[in-house]
């Protein structure tokens, strides 16, 4: 109740196709029992899905907080493996 809330967004690229997207924030963080693609919560909802349209990857970690690093291809690259 006494501190500031954070939301912290960042992308950054990663050789010449790569690219990282990470989102996190400065609060109790998240159990890691919870399953992102299952949960009822707008916020995880959205990376889940985010993550499916991307067809990255997603690693959560609770370190400060909650941490979600999205691994993902440029778009040309993804279109030409489909």
């Amino acid at each position: 109740k006494d501190r500031s809330n954070t939301l912290d967004i960042s992308i950054q690229k990663d050789g010449d196709d790569d690219y990282t997207l990470t989102v996190s924030d400065n609060g109790p963080g998240i159990d890691s029992a919870v399953e992102t693609r299952k949960s009822k919560s707008l916020g995880l909802r959205l990376i889940s899905r985010l993550v499916k349209q991307l067809q990255g990857t997603l690693e959560q970690t609770n370190s400060g907080g909650a941490k979600f690093t999205i691994h993902f291809k440029d778009i040309r690259i993804r279109h030409a493996v489909d």
